[in-house]
């Protein structure tokens, strides 16, 4: 089974479904952190992307070019409360949104990246939740 997923996100679009929400002791030392890492990714992140997801790997065609990579090139799928990121081996990033996967069709999404990636897939901040500000 593959999947094709397209959106089209602005920066602050990117930003805001990035952004790091957990709650503690050291939380907003960690936020700051995170937010200058996430506004240094997020241009590179917006516009039009198409992601094809296989068996295989992920095909990442965005204005700049086409990216492929196996998953073995995959460090972790995270499940985050706006959607999917898939961050690559040696370091890179790329984001799906749940706002570009119908409703109905982001579990099965979820149960087909776990079934490519294995161990490699975690749930974080308590997973897919209904987006709020973000558009595919």
């Amino acid at each position: 089974m593959g999947v094709t997923v397209s959106f089209d996100l602005t920066t602050d679009q990117v930003q805001d479904a990035l952004r790091y929400t957990r709650t503690g002791l050291f939380a907003n030392w960690v936020r700051g952190m995170a937010d200058k890492g996430v506004a240094l990714i997020a241009p590179r992140l917006a516009g039009p992307t198409t992601l094809e997801l296989s068996e295989a790997g992920v095909r990442i065609s965005t204005g700049a070019g086409v990216q492929e990579l196996g998953w073995a090139d995959v460090a972790t799928v995270n499940e985050r409360q706006q959607g999917w990121v898939i961050q690559q081996r040696p370091r890179g990033v790329t984001f799906i949104p749940a706002s570009a996967v119908a409703a109905e069709e982001r579990a099965a999404l979820s149960q087909q990246l776990r079934a490519w990636v294995g161990a490699k897939y975690k749930v974080r901040e308590g997973g897919l939740a209904a987006p709020v500000g973000v558009t595919g």
